[in-house]
């Protein structure tokens, strides 16, 4: 334990502890005036320092080194010496790295010994749930730092009759999904805080219900995941950020080049929660390459620039073709904004001048993958590119908070960012909205949105029978701010809806490929956003329709009757086609317009063949049947019965042989039929 002054004049920490070169550990989380334990550990390829039990830094591309001339209490560098000042009570240092448990244990030790943490640490206050899926519940809570605190427990019970248990134990956080629940479920939450040796007491306690329908976040999706309220050390209101934590578990950690490039981490800036704030002049972290191997990715971010019509463009990332100087400006001067964001292209997306104020904290989200990149705020829609071709340069740096142009002038970002998620793949709609409604809840953006109502309703909606087993739907959207429409059908009269699928805003279609022909579907649509949702379309119902009738036997170049039945739930059946085809129902051989439904086949070759019908009702709708696959046979004698049945008994099927039509050969096969050596005859 020891209580120095800081040996940098900037109060950071350097340190060398067995390895080599020296190691930056930027400003601390506590102030190092105040006694504290410091430990640090080094093995091959994982360097670690702690404070107080709470990580302080990690790197793992350093090489073990030991000095053959140790010190305590005096630094050496090339031209003098740095002497330590401060107080030291215990020094133990061990012949390998320890286990967390183990450390723990020897933090317990130090900290009962010394007295250094309060006997019972300060309770987590403002404990909030809300529910963002069917299986997924969101919290936040607010917690003082105090010499020690080291964990938040979680705890949860099912309906409030239920018992507590841990469900997670959080280390430097104030947030924290609770994932694998039951959807329409009702959980209680309740937290705590411990200082290694002591509990506090319980939170405030709080509940919430899963959704019954709808998307999970895809969080084994993140690539990236950087939170102002998890992993970043906190001294006072602006504390210095040097190293910025991937919280997605994939260590795609931020950090500074230089000490003079970190940003500020100010407390209590939305809703509670605290921001990154970048100074416009020289703060950005560098990012890895960690989007190398992908083939699409989309981003959300918690985001306010500091202006919406800068002296000079504020870069906001370089994170697509970064070899030809450019990047995302958020926003450019004259206050658009122009990214380019996991793209090939030379001329970058300019999406214009948004109605949302960029000086008021939004989502900026973008999708990029081959064949179209697509950017909203607020989950509305703003810019498509069909033809984009996706990319993700491996060589070049990746920054955030800064865009070097062609020119090598760095373009820094001014404004805060709260969250950053980045995904290894474009979201669906469903997806879209859990990610949006955990982001609106816990910074309560609608406040600052400008257009914050729900969307309207579509129309028009039809449904189009493609082929058997794919029913598409089809509608027209009303609204100009959706992000998302789903897709519900209801099986039967007197049936549950169900959505069935969820398309992004510019996606006006669903192909349906679970349906049942025979059944009566209803099918409606409803809009959403981060607002809320839209009243539902209309309802419409495709006709229900199956083949019904066909012959057992077919012969090739027979006339055959075929037969269907067809109903329509709020129209009239206005006319049934009967397909066939070898390959895909590719011939109408006929159309029937009233009951019964039939129509007459000329049978082709021999082989199989698909038969299928198609009805269509009077508002337009339409469906294929299931399929029916029959075989055709071919009876050289016409006598009614295929050759394989007379081969099978024995007889000769060209006995009287008739020529095929057309065919000038007219001298008949000789077929003999003989019984192998080996054959066991069956009786």
């Amino acid at each position: 334990m020891k209580r120095p002054i800081p040996t940098r004049s900037d109060f950071t920490i350097q340190d060398d502890f067995g390895t080599t070169p020296s190691l930056n550990l930027g400003v601390p989380a506590l102030l190092l005036t105040q006694p504290h334990i410091y430990d640090v550990y080094s093995q091959t390829n994982d360097w670690r320092a702690w404070i107080n039990g709470i990580l302080q830094y990690r790197t793992t591309s350093q090489a073990v080194s030991f000095t053959t001339g140790p010190t305590l209490g005096a630094s050496g560098y090339t031209g003098g010496n740095n002497d330590f000042a401060g107080n030291i009570a215990e020094l133990l240092i061990f012949n390998r790295t320890l286990t967390a448990g183990e450390r723990a244990t020897v933090n317990g030790y130090l900290f009962a010994k010394y007295g250094m943490a309060p006997t019972v640490p300060p309770a987590p206050t403002n404990l909030v749930a809300t529910a963002t899926s069917p299986t997924e519940i969101a919290l936040t809570w607010s917690e003082t730092l105090s010499w020690g605190v080291t964990q938040v427990s979680i705890e949860r019970k099912t309906g409030s009759g239920g018992t507590y248990a841990a469900v997670a134990q959080i280390l430097g956080a104030t947030s924290y999904v609770d994932t694998n629940l039951t959807a329409g479920t009702t959980y209680y939450y309740r937290a705590r805080a411990i200082n290694l040796t002591q509990w506090s007491g319980y939170s405030n306690e709080t509940n919430a219900t899963t959704l019954t329908y709808g998307a999970d976040m895809p969080l084994g999706n993140l690539l990236l995941w950087l939170k102002a309220d998890s992993g970043l050390p906190e001294v006072g209101t602006n504390t210095p950020v040097y190293f910025w934590a991937d919280q997605s578990g994939n260590n795609n950690n931020a950090d500074v080049s230089t000490l003079t490039n970190q940003a500020l981490l100010v407390t209590n800036a939305l809703n509670g929660e605290p921001v990154v704030q970048f100074s416009g002049t020289n703060s950005c972290f560098n990012l890895p390459n960690f989007l190398n191997g992908m083939t699409g990715a989309e981003v959300f971010v918690v985001v306010q620039a500091a202006t919406n019509l800068p002296s000079s463009s504020y870069g906001l990332w370089e994170m697509g073709n970064n070899t030809l100087g450019e990047g995302c400006y958020y926003p450019k001067t004259g206050g658009a904004i122009v990214d380019n964001f996991g793209s090939e292209s030379a001329s970058y997306y300019n999406l214009g001048t948004p109605s949302q104020p960029l000086n008021q904290y939004s989502i900026y989200e973008v999708s990029s993958q081959t064949a179209n990149w697509e950017a909203w705020i607020n989950g509305v829609w703003q810019y498509q590119n069909p033809n984009n071709a996706y990319y993700w340069n491996g060589t070049s740096p990746m920054f955030l908070g800064n865009v070097v142009d062609n020119s090598a002038n760095n373009h820094f970002f001014a404004g805060d960012i709260a969250e950053m998620l980045v995904f290894d793949r474009p979201l669906t709609g469903d997806e879209k909205i859990a990610v949006g409604d955990y982001l609106f809840s816990k910074y309560n953006l609608s406040s600052f949105a400008t257009n914050n109502s729900p969307p309207s309703f579509p129309t028009n909606v039809t449904a189009v029978g493609l082929v058997p087993g794919q029913l598409e739907v089809q509608w027209a959207r009303t609204s100009t701010n959706e992000t998302a429409f789903n897709i519900e059908r209801e099986s039967g009269v007197g049936g549950t809806y169900q959505v069935i699928g969820s398309t992004t805003t510019s996606v006006t279609n669903f192909l349906d490929v679970t349906a049942v022909p025979v059944d009566t579907n209803y099918y409606r649509i409803k809009a959403l956003n981060y607002f809320g949702n839209s009243g539902y379309s209309p309802v419409i119902s495709p006709p229900s329709v199956s083949l019904t009738n066909w012959p057992g036997t077919i012969l090739a170049n027979t006339t055959n009757l075929l037969g269907a039945q067809a109903a329509d739930a709020n129209g009239t059946i206005t006319n049934v086609g009967f397909f066939v085809g070898a390959t895909n129902y590719e011939v109408l051989i006929g159309t029937a317009t009233s009951s019964p439904y039939t129509a007459n086949w000329v049978s082709g070759r021999e082989g199989p063949w698909s038969l299928a019908v198609m009805a269509t009702d009077s508002f337009g709708n339409s469906q294929f049947s299931s399929a029916v696959t029959v075989m055709v046979y071919l009876s050289s004698n016409t006598n009614g019965i295929p050759d394989y049945l007379l081969v099978e008994q024995g007889n000769n099927p060209l006995s009287p042989w008739i020529a095929p039509t057309g065919d000038t050969n007219s001298t008949p096969p000789t077929i003999n039929l003989t019984v192998p050596a080996n054959a066991t005859l069956l009786p």
